[in-house]
This record gives structure tokens, sequence and C-alpha cells, in this order.
């Protein structure tokens, strides 16, 4: 059972911030962010690292389109289009810029989170249809990977406590391969899980600087790390 991790009112404040410098550290990416190894990325993270990578975004035209299940959606009504623009700039500034991964190598992202989520937004049909008829019917000219993330869980609460603050997310991947009039599943993951505090294994309580937003921010941040280990090696 998870212990509950209670903190003077000089201990919150440290939390807090401590936290809200992590939280920062997630969402602007980098190699720092991601430790200097695979190991530390685990311990330090809130994430394990993939049994494999998908290499094959180089050169390619890509899109990311996110789909969150009912609950996270009434909870959180950006969750969408947030967790689809962070995995974009994540495999953008980490992937191209910071690791110069190979596999990443001339990527392009032409259209913006925000962008496609108007799409799913206006053809709400798309989310009975399957994965690769929905890449076809984006429209986005010479589209050849579509990235297709589903959120399944998604917290900011411990055991739907009001008082207790664990982020916890769950999600799975694929990736879509456009060729012509032809679309393709190559990849898939389920089951990608984040944590967020990561380097904390108890709940925290409520404070100036713990909440909702701060979790959050958290949780989102380390969901992008995790989708994105997905996609580039991380350095031994």
């Amino acid at each position: 059972m998870m212990r509950h991790l209670w903190l003077g009112r000089r201990g919150r404040r440290c939390a807090g911030g401590w936290l809200m410098g992590l939280c920062a550290m997630l969402l602007a990416g980098g190699c720092g962010a991601l430790g200097t190894s695979k190991t530390a990325s685990i311990k330090a993270l809130g994430f394990e690292m993939p049994a494999e990578v998908y290499k094959g975004l180089a050169g390619q035209t890509c899109a990311v389109m996110v789909y969150t299940d009912f609950a996270a959606k009434s909870d959180f009504p950006t969750l969408r289009v947030d967790v689809g623009r962070a995995v974009q700039q994540n495999l953008i500034a980490i992937g191209q810029k910071e690791l110069k991964a190979e596999s990443m190598a001339g990527a392009v992202f032409p259209y913006p989170a925000d962008s496609v989520a108007r799409f799913q937004d206006e053809h709400p049909d798309t989310r009975f249809q399957p994965v690769q008829v929905v890449a076809q019917r984006l429209g986005i000219p010479n589209l050849t990977r579509l990235i297709y993330v589903e959120v399944h869980e998604f917290q900011t609460r411990f055991a739907n406590s009001q008082h207790l603050y664990r982020g916890q997310a769950v999600a799975s991947l694929r990736v879509v391969e456009i060729r012509g009039k032809t679309a393709t599943v190559v990849f898939q993951e389920d089951k990608i899980s984040a944590t967020f505090p990561p380097a904390i294994n108890e709940a925290l309580p409520l404070s100036d600087e713990v909440n909702d937003q701060s979790m959050y921010q958290g949780t989102l941040g380390v969901l992008t790390q995790a989708l994105g280990s997905r996609f580039y090696e991380i350095p031994e």
C-alpha cells in the first residue's frame, strides 16, 4: 500500500518548489530532463524505457493525433491538444535538435496539434473508424506517418482522494505508415504508464504549490517524455 507523505509547512514549500521546477524541466524537455543514461531515466522520470524504438520517422511528413477517454476528457478538456502539442514539440526539440537522432533526421510536422484536434471535432465519426482509415482522411498533403496516441487514464489525485495528490497516466501508441492509398500500423505499444512526482513514491498533501495544476503539468511532462522515448534512443 502506498504510504502518505505528510509534510510540515516548511517541508510543503520545499517540495512544492522542487515540483514546480521539475514540471518546467519536463515540459521544456531536453537531455537533462531525460537523464544521462537509460537507467537514470527509469529512476528519475517515472516511466520505463521501451523494449524497442520505432526508427521510421526520418525524412517523413508526420502528424500527431490524440484521443482521450470520456473520463479524462471530462476532467481535463484541453488534455488532447496538450498531449499532442507536447509530443510534437518533444520529438522536434529532443529527437532532432538535441540528440540529433538519425531516426528523427528530416522529419517534418507541418500541422500543429490544434489543427489535427480541430479535424477530429469536425469529423466525430473518426473516433469509431480504424486508425488506418483516419490517417488517409486527414487531408495533410504528402502525409506519410501518423503518430496516434490514446490516453486511457489521466489523474492528478491519489485514489480519488480530495486532499492527496499523485499523477498517473496510461496511454497506448500506434504509428501508421501511409504509402499512396495504403495505410498500415507498423508499430504499437500498449500500457505506456507515467507517474508524477517520479522521485517520490508517495502521495502529497494539498499545498500552495502541490495541487491539480502542478500535478497536471508534471504528469503531462512525464507522459510526453515516455511517448517521445519510443522514437529515439537515449544515449547509454
